[in-house]
């Protein structure tokens, strides 16, 4: 479920400024909850910036070619996405954006 806010957050450019609610999915003793539109901001910081100043890695997923964090400091909630470099120099890349 994380990678998934992240990616949409992360990979689409207005997706997070969008107000979309999706009509609830039911089978058979299953229903699948309203989703909510979150907002973010994008911060101009990288993943390994944000761990140097103290922030805390709270969770993590994986999905196909990204991992997605979940940091937190003193109720200040931060999601990052680390991609793979197009480089041959074991390098990564990093987008975050701040959600509260």
């Amino acid at each position: 479920m994380i990678y998934q806010l992240a990616l949409m957050l992360m990979l689409s450019p207005d997706g997070a400024n969008e107000t979309r609610q999706e009509a609830p999915v039911t089978r058979p003793n299953v229903l699948v909850p309203i989703v909510k539109a979150t907002k973010s901001q994008p911060i101009d910081k990288s993943l390994q910036q944000l761990l140097d100043e103290g922030y805390s890695i709270t969770s993590m997923s994986a999905g196909i070619g990204f991992i997605g964090f979940v940091l937190n400091q003193n109720k200040s909630w931060i999601i990052c996405t680390i991609v793979n470099s197009e480089k041959s120099d074991n390098s990564v890349g990093s987008n975050c954006a701040s959600l509260n």
